[in-house]
């Protein structure tokens, strides 16, 4: 039985991909998709990712991102 090759992707691209997810109002799963990415792996790279947010309205934006 021959194993499936798993995707890689450069660090660049990971990055990047979080920034769009961050600054568009889409769902991140719908993201995910549009870039050919699992979504779990999607999620995983958004905590890795994502710049840590300390602080009031910008906190609560994420979290009901993450929500949506």
């Amino acid at each position: 039985m021959n194993k499936q090759p798993y995707d890689t992707y450069t660090e660049e691209f990971k990055k990047s991909s979080v920034d769009l997810a961050l600054e568009n109002d889409q769902p991140y799963a719908q993201t995910a998709r549009e870039l050919g990415v699992k979504p779990s792996t999607f999620y995983t790279w958004i905590e890795r990712y994502s710049p840590s947010k300390e602080g009031g309205s910008d906190n609560m934006e994420g979290e009901l991102k993450k929500l949506r």
